[in-house]
C-alpha cells in the first residue's frame, strides 16, 4: 500500500476512534438507564479507559508492517513521516538498520527544505544518480557534513552516535542559533562513565546535546558515543532537535 495513503487511513481511523470514544453511549447493567457520554466509560471487566491513547496504543494499526503501535519509537516514526524528513521502502521502515552517512545528509538537507548547491565538489565516490547526490553536496559545501578526506565521503559508512551529534550541532550554528556554544561541563563529564571516551572533537556537541536535552544517554551513566545508530534512533533524536530548534 502506498505509505501516504496508508498514513491518510490511519489518521482517518484515529479521528473516529476518537469521535467514537467521546460520544459514545453505554446502557448500565443494573439499571435500565442510558449513562452520560461525560461518565467513566467501563469496558466488560469494569476497567476505566482513561485516555484515548490506552487504546490507540493497543491499536494493530501502523503506518509500516515493521513499526508496531506500542514501540518507544512509533511516534517518532510516524511524525518523520509525516513530515517528509524520512521515509521507508515498500511499506516498511527497517528501524533496526544502522543510519549511514548518505541517509542522514537526506535527513539534514529535508530538515532544511531540500536545498541545492551549485558549487562544485572534489567528492569522488558520490554517484550523481543516487538519491543522496544533491544532500550530500549540499551538507558538504556548507561545512554541515565533512568528508573522510578532501576527495572521499563514504556514503554507505555507518555512523556514531557522536558524529549525529556533531552533526546537528552544525546544523543549529548554520541556522544562526548563536547561543549553543559551549564550554565544557564537569558535572557532565563526571556524571557519566564514559565521556572519556567521547572523541575531543565531539565533547563540545555531545555537551550541548545533554543540556537541550537531545539526548539523555542510552543507559544511567552512559553516552555510548561510539554506537551505531539505528533509523529507529534517528527518527527519535530528529523530532527532539525540530521541536526545540526550528529552521528560521
Amino acid at each position: 500500500m502506498n505509505k501516504k495513503l496508508k498514513f491518510l487511513l490511519v489518521t482517518i481511523y484515529v479521528i473516529l476512534l476518537g469521535l467514537c470514544l467521546f460520544n459514545v453511549v453505554v446502557y448500565s447493567t443494573h439499571e435500565d438507564q442510558i449513562v452520560s457520554s461525560d461518565e467513566p466509560i467501563l469496558s466488560n471487566n469494569t476497567s476505566t479507559i482513561s485516555n484515548i491513547d490506552e487504546v490507540l496504543s493497543s491499536s494493530s494499526i501502523s503506518i509500516y508492517d515493521d513499526v508496531k503501535p506500542n514501540v518507544w519509537y512509533s511516534k517518532s516514526v510516524s511524525w518523520v513521516t509525516e513530515k517528509g524528513i524520512m521515509v521507508g521502502t515498500d511499506d516498511l521502515f527497517h528501524p533496526d538498520e544502522n543510519i549511514t552517512r548518505a541517509m542522514f545528509a537526506s535527513v539534514v538537507n529535508r530538515i532544511s527544505g531540500n536545498l541545492k548547491t551549485e558549487n562544485r565538489v572534489l567528492l569522488r565516490d558520490i554517484d550523481p544518480e543516487k538519491y543522496y547526490y544533491d544532500d550530500v553536496r549540499w551538507a558538504y559545501t556548507h561545512a554541515i557534513i565533512e568528508g573522510i578526506s578532501d576527495t572521499e565521503f563514504a556514503p554507505n559508512a555507518e555512523m556514531t552516535r557522536e558524529q549525529i551529534i556533531c552533526i546537528l550541532y552544525r546544523l543549529a550554528r548554520y541556522w544562526d542559533y548563536t547561543n549553543i556554544m559551549v564550554e565544557n561541563d564537569e558535572n557532565i563529564e563526571n556524571y557519566f562513565y564514559d565521556f572519556k571516551d567521547v572523541s575531543d572533537y565531539a565533547q563540545e556537541p555531545v555537551i550541548w546535546a545533554i543540556k537541550s536535552g537531545l539526548i539523555t544517554g542510552t543507559d544511567k551513566h552512559i553516552i555510548n558515543p561510539k554506537k551505531l545508530v539505528t533509523r529507529a534512533e534517528v527518527a527519535q533524536l530528529v523530532k527532539n532537535f525540530c521541536e526545540k530548534y526550528e529552521k528560521p
